[in-house]
């Protein structure tokens, strides 16, 4: 099991080599290194460890982790107000750009996104419900391509008694691939909605198959 195990960990240290994440891949040896430090396998991984210590490669992405740390810290502490926005359209624009500084920000990004899932799933618990639009309203545009930000929102919305506002959501979620037809029947928190006749339309779309081609 033991062997199993370090041929697995230092397989994934070269994958991690491999495809550039040099920072990675010395955290992985230098695990190896402390976890095998009376096996020879130990010393192999403090060899690999200190080869990749004189790589420029690896203090760049030491350098970039610092940086976007802080730049974590900083979008925390914009978080309702109005410059928090602006950074999240930056760190967007640098997830796009070529090179490992994309990884960061896309890494800066993701942590944004789980803290609001988190809140918004709390204050849709304890039914604060304008809260919990505003929390996944802020997490459907920190992931773009995600339906369930759009979903909660609109049953937020529907007990808010924000019939327009929370159709405009349903019909954000069925675009980017929302197909849960029993989620809309079923959950309590949209019976307001259920006589709407837009309502009935995204339904009925939903349950229509599509033509053959």
């Amino acid at each position: 099991m033991e062997d199993a195990f370090l041929a697995r960990q230092a397989d994934a240290a070269r994958m991690a080599e491999r495809d550039g994440e040099k920072l990675l891949a010395w955290r992985r040896w230098k695990e190896l290194e402390v976890q095998f430090a009376k096996r020879s396998e130990g010393s192999e991984a403090n060899k690999s460890a200190t080869r990749l210590e004189q790589d420029p490669g690896l203090k760049r992405e030491r350098e970039l982790e610092s940086r976007y740390r802080r730049v974590h810290d900083e979008t925390a502490g914009l978080r309702g107000l109005p410059g928090y926005s602006a950074q999240l359209v930056k760190l967007k624009g640098t997830t796009l750009e070529p090179g490992m500084e994309a990884r960061f920000a896309r890494q800066a990004l993701a942590s944004e996104a789980g803290i609001y899932w988190k809140s918004g799933l709390q204050a849709m618990e304890a039914k604060s419900w304008k809260r919990a639009a505003e929390l996944f309203e802020t997490l459907l545009r920190l992931e773009e391509s995600a339906a369930g930000p759009c979903f909660f929102a609109a049953c937020a919305r529907a007990q808010l008694g924000e019939t327009g506002r929370a159709m405009d959501l349903l019909s954000m979620a069925k675009s980017r691939g929302f197909k849960n037809v029993d989620a809309l029947k079923e959950n309590p928190l949209l019976k307001s909605l259920q006589g709407n006749p837009e309502f009935i339309k995204l339904i009925q779309t939903l349950e229509a198959k599509p033509p053959r081609e």
